[in-house]
């Protein structure tokens, strides 16, 4: 990785999103840190990256680990940018970086801002969000309320008083 010193837009920061820990890393400083994934831990982290001028703070969606992160980054004016796993992963390929660490991972994601520049994000709301967890949640269960009844189509009379047990608790919820 070439270091970038001077970089007018700002410093590219990638974040390794993980259940319990961040791993942040400042591209143009070569600068990693660890903290936790906690309200605590991210405030304190975002502290440290007010600091700087901040070109992208990229993050890979996790699928829910990243909220807490995104939404404070957002509500302090940061440029997050929330990156598909799959970029990501692909730009480690081509610039034949295999290795796997947290700590590399963030090296990574922060080089994916600076290399690929990715548009920054725009913040959904948390409207927005509930909305489609929401959604989310109705689809889930539609699907499990079909395979149950699947099931208790094929598993006979026997079962019968469980899977009604169950489509029951399905349709209520």
């Amino acid at each position: 990785m070439t270091i970038e010193r001077k970089n007018k837009e700002g410093v590219h920061i990638g974040v390794d999103i993980g259940k319990f820990k961040l791993d942040f890393f400042i591209h143009e400083r070569q600068l990693h840190w660890q903290s936790d994934n906690t309200p605590g831990g991210i405030r304190a982290a975002l502290n440290r990256i007010k600091r700087y001028k901040v070109a992208r703070l990229v993050v890979e969606a996790t699928g829910r680990y990243e909220l807490a992160l995104v939404d404070e980054a957002f509500s302090l004016g940061l440029p997050v940018v929330i990156a598909q796993p799959l970029q990501v992963r692909r730009f480690a390929g081509a610039i034949n970086q295999l290795a796997k660490t947290d700590k590399i991972d963030a090296a990574v994601i922060a080089e994916f801002g600076l290399r690929v520049k990715p548009p920054v994000s725009r913040s959904q709301g948390k409207n927005i969000r509930q909305i489609r967890d929401l959604i989310a949640r109705r689809r889930q269960l539609i699907e499990l309320l079909v395979k149950e009844k699947n099931r208790q189509q094929i598993m006979g009379k026997r079962l019968e008083a469980s899977h009604k047990r169950m489509l029951k608790a399905f349709e209520k919820e």
